[in-house]
């Protein structure tokens, strides 16, 4: 029977994130979120006061003496019982999940945070889930679907997502309840990254207050042939919705 192989998940946390959470901050600063924000998986803490001064943290793999050194923050909910039972279901007005998916070598597991973000998430709230899209290293050993990590002789573990691959594992977790769309280039947050939202109207107001333009020409096409003819008399709010629907389900 060969020996099992240990993976230290909290090894991959990194201190230098700022920035990325500052962009992040940025973002839902200029949505005027201010609170109801969650760091889902916050690693050493760092990143998470770059959020809003109201965020509030979940990360159930703690390691009190590198937050410590990092000047991070100790996570405010260390498992999702107490995370659901302190902020409550649908609840969050943003969501960020930075740089998680791509450690977690269990593919249920990857779901379970990805359903428990969507889970979370406001009627009217937005969420982003970033992974890495490459990964490099004299180390790195196939393991699973990705790639055994040795840092400071403990195993990490690292799988690269493309865009496209992050898009589809995210949709096809959460479901049609859903709207799932690429994070535009223009937000600057890097690797492969989505943007999760409930509401059609909703990714609306974002793409218009983001002047994200690749959204907000989609909805703005010409009507189609199939539109015009299908005999329905839809407002300009329920055609958009529409519209979305069909793009991003």
């Amino acid at each position: 029977m060969s020996e099992e192989i240990k993976i230290d998940a909290s090894k991959t946390q990194i201190s230098t994130t700022k920035n990325t959470y500052k962009k992040y901050g940025s973002i839902l600063n200029t949505l005027d979120i201010k609170d109801k924000i969650l760091d889902y998986s916050s690693g050493l803490g760092a990143g998470t006061k770059e959020l809003s001064i109201n965020a509030k943290s979940f990360e159930p793999y703690v390691d009190e003496s590198r937050i410590i050194k990092s000047k991070g923050r100790y996570p405010d909910y260390l498992n999702v019982n107490t995370l659901v039972n302190g902020e409550g279901l649908k609840s969050q007005k943003a969501v960020v999940n930075h740089m998680v998916l791509n450690v977690i070598d269990d593919i249920q597991e990857r779901k379970n945070v990805v359903t428990n973000i969507g889970n979370m998430l406001s009627d009217d709230g937005v969420a982003f889930i970033t992974a890495r899209d490459s990964t490099e290293g004299k180390t790195r050993v196939p393991y699973k679907d990705g790639f055994l990590m040795k840092k400071g002789g403990t195993n990490t573990f690292q799988k690269p997502f493309s865009q496209t691959e992050l898009n589809t594992f995210v949709k096809e977790t959460l479901g049609k309840d859903y709207i799932v769309v690429d994070t535009p280039k223009k937000l600057k947050i890097g690797g492969s990254s989505v943007m999760i939202t409930k509401s059609p109207s909703f990714l609306k107001t974002i793409a218009t207050t983001l002047k994200l333009t690749p959204i907000l020409s989609m909805l703005t096409l010409p009507l189609s042939a199939a539109e015009m003819g299908s005999g329905e008399m839809l407002t300009e709010k329920e055609l958009a919705e529409q519209r979305i629907k069909q793009k991003f389900q």
